[in-house]
């Protein structure tokens, strides 16, 4: 099948790069894709939360939470109605809950990368 599930995987040095096998999409290129059609008026406010609430529901690499991250900074680049900043909130607790539970104390890199999100989704 050409188009399977995406392989999402991260480097041993905790790198955010996302590997691909050939028959998958790039993660990165469909948040990207994602938060340019909401800020053209094709997504809903509310159609864009899901798709958040989904990679957090799902939250498993690093690669998911730069996933969230481009989506924000494309969907948040135009002035078009922000998501609502308690949702983000809860989102970025979520991440760093997960992420404390898959990486152990080391997850200086997913806080710092949490903060980015935070300060420039406002």
């Amino acid at each position: 099948m050409l188009y399977d599930t995406p392989h999402c995987d991260v480097r041993d040095d905790d790198s955010s790069e996302c590997y691909l096998g050939l028959d998958a999409v790039d993660p990165s290129a469909v948040a990207a894709y994602l938060g340019d059609l909401y800020t053209l008026g094709y997504l809903s406010t509310e159609m864009l939360a899901a798709c958040v609430a989904f990679i957090v529901d799902n939250f498993k690499s690093l690669c998911h939470l730069s996933c969230v991250e481009t989506i924000l900074e494309r969907a948040h680049s135009s002035p078009v109605p922000r998501l609502e900043p308690v949702f983000i909130l809860e989102c970025l607790g979520t991440i760093r809950r997960r992420a404390h539970q898959l990486f152990g104390k080391e997850i200086s890199f997913v806080s710092s990368r949490i903060n980015i999100i935070f300060y420039t989704s406002f």
